[in-house]
């Protein structure tokens, strides 16, 4: 994908009005992005049976904070000794990733005559991130020029571009949402 960002990108810089013609030229997208595969993920019963078979599998006995000791591992119906947090499986990788929006919207006006030609162009880009708190926006104009001087021997321009980029990693991410992204990449980078 990003050679094809690039590729676009070097087309329009090269981009310039025809001669004689005045032409305005709108480019619009837009589309939903979602994760193709997603890991399963156990739930908490799952997940404790796992844990006590690897335990037994390395010749030690079964123990655990969350899942107590015993023959089984048993999910609590709270995870703390004041009864405030109650246990749940939770598919960690539904509540980080979404369906992400994203669109651009791109529009250039460009000129010619004999002696010169002009472009000048617009564009927004919003595109919200697979993982949440993680989104993107661009915005960018961009102005070439060129003019003919001395019966076109001379040849005298400019290419302008500006860009406001914006990147969204959020700082009041809940601290469960931050261990979750924390865990998945890191499982993520042992396959």
């Amino acid at each position: 994908m990003e050679h094809v960002r690039l590729m676009v990108s070097l087309l329009s810089i090269q981009k310039r009005g025809k001669e004689g013609e005045f032409n305005v030229n709108l480019d619009a997208y837009f589309g939903v992005q979602k994760a193709a595969k997603q890991l399963r993920m156990l739930n908490a019963q799952q997940f404790g049976d796992m844990l006590w078979q690897a335990m037994k599998n390395d010749g030690k006995t079964p123990s655990h904070d969350v899942y107590g000791n015993g023959d089984q591992a048993v999910v609590p119906e709270y995870l703390d000794s004041n009864h405030l947090i109650p246990s749940d499986d939770v598919d960690w990788v539904d509540e980080i990733l979404r369906a992400a929006v994203v669109q651009s919207y791109n529009l250039s006006f460009t000129k010619a005559d004999k002696k010169s030609n002009q472009l000048f162009s617009l564009g927004y880009y919003d595109q919200q991130g697979l993982v949440k708190f993680s989104d993107f926006k661009r915005v960018s104009g961009r102005f070439n020029s060129e003019y003919k001087l001395f019966d076109d021997h001379f040849r005298i321009g400019e290419k302008s571009l500006f860009l406001i980029l914006g990147e969204q990693v959020s700082l009041t991410m809940p601290p469960w949402e931050e261990l979750c992204m924390r865990l998945i990449n890191s499982s993520l980078s042992r396959l």
